[in-house]
């Protein structure tokens, strides 16, 4: 909400810094309803919404990760995720026959954007 009102913030509070600066008094500022801050009421931003700008304002998402949506499947289809938690002692004590069934690794990203290059060949 705050982000889709960062001009009304400003504005409101530029007023507020110049009315401090120049000391002196409006025409209509003993008036009762002054001119406050107004928010826009707007929608949620989506998940992917938010971690958009996130990424777009502090350069990482903070509210979660672009693959937590994909986590029940990226559970269902990987068969090395014990494995990649398990310590090294605790590897090698494993029987070679199941280590060599656990050669196989399965990895999961996404692609943000790209972009395409010119080098010299």
């Amino acid at each position: 909400m705050l982000y889709k009102n960062i001009e009304n913030i400003i504005r409101f509070m530029r007023a507020g810094e110049k009315k401090s600066t120049t000391s002196q008094m409006g025409l209509f500022d003993s008036i009762a309803e002054h001119n406050g801050l107004h928010l826009d009421v707007v929608e949620r931003f989506s998940y992917e919404e938010k971690l958009n700008g996130e990424r777009d304002v502090i350069g990482f998402s903070i509210s979660g990760h672009p693959l937590d949506g994909l986590s029940r499947y990226i559970a269902k289809r990987s068969q090395n995720t014990k494995i990649l938690a398990m310590s090294f002692e605790a590897y090698e004590a494993l029987p070679q026959k199941q280590k060599d069934k656990m050669e196989i690794t399965q990895a999961v990203g996404y692609v943000r954007d790209f972009r395409t290059t010119m080098t010299k060949t």
